[in-house]
């Protein structure tokens, strides 16, 4: 019994955090003031990712923005400026989305997106 009690409290001190630093974005409004953590980059391009994953494009635009904003020249800025492009072409905002990929192959020719990113932008620019 007391074994289950603690389980118990264990299981909702974890949702009560989740809840805190992800969907109250506890986590962003302290990376928001202290953009010097270590890992912060890492964090918030991952909790990009998850929105992405999970279908929340405008969301997941809005963490890769913040890398390009605020860690352009982090190891996730490539892969932050094709998840911006991504995000607006699911978005079907055409305009914003062939900018940011012309955007990504004039800041990383050497990207490894090319060839989908030159597919993409052939592909909205025949709009």
């Amino acid at each position: 019994m007391r074994g289950l009690i603690v389980f118990g409290v264990i299981i909702g001190l974890l949702i009560a955090s989740w809840n805190y630093l992800f969907a109250k974005g506890g986590l962003i409004r302290y990376l928001d003031a202290h953009p010097d953590t270590i890992g912060a980059a890492f964090m918030i391009y991952n909790m990009g990712r998850v929105h992405d994953v999970f279908g929340r494009k405008t969301k997941a635009l809005s963490m890769y923005q913040r890398i390009l904003d605020q860690y352009p020249d982090s190891r996730y800025g490539m892969e932050s400026q094709f998840g911006t492009a991504k995000c607006y072409q699911d978005l079907k905002k055409f305009k914003e989305a062939l900018a940011a990929y012309e955007e990504l192959l004039e800041t990383y020719p050497d990207t490894k997106y090319g060839r989908s990113v030159r597919k993409n932008i052939e592909i909205l620019k025949s709009r």
